[in-house]
């Protein structure tokens, strides 16, 4: 039985921190097109930009990105959150 307490214990040792690696990982995906919209719209403020409408749909682009990868988050965050046991002895 020890045995099995162990190997569960790693298991759930490495779930732990794939689950923070994916946490980390999205929040990070999310700030990058977050700031690459942020230079995008900057350059369109201050007027150094030609062609307005590339840089705003690229930040559009952007914006979308983050708002998909933020989506991601809210599903991953409901699924760490589930009550559920993740194994089911018989």
């Amino acid at each position: 039985m020890r045995t099995f307490d162990k190997q569960h214990g790693k298991y759930i040792e490495s779930l732990e921190r794939e689950s923070k690696s994916i946490l980390s990982m999205i929040a990070h995906y999310i700030k990058n097109a977050i700031v690459t919209s942020l230079w995008f719209l900057e350059r369109v403020l201050s007027g150094k930009t030609r062609n307005l409408e590339d840089n705003v749909a690229a930040a559009n682009d952007s914006l979308m990105t983050a708002e998909h990868l933020q989506e991601d988050f809210m599903e991953f965050s409901r699924f760490e959150t589930k009550e559920a046991p993740l194994f089911v002895l018989t």
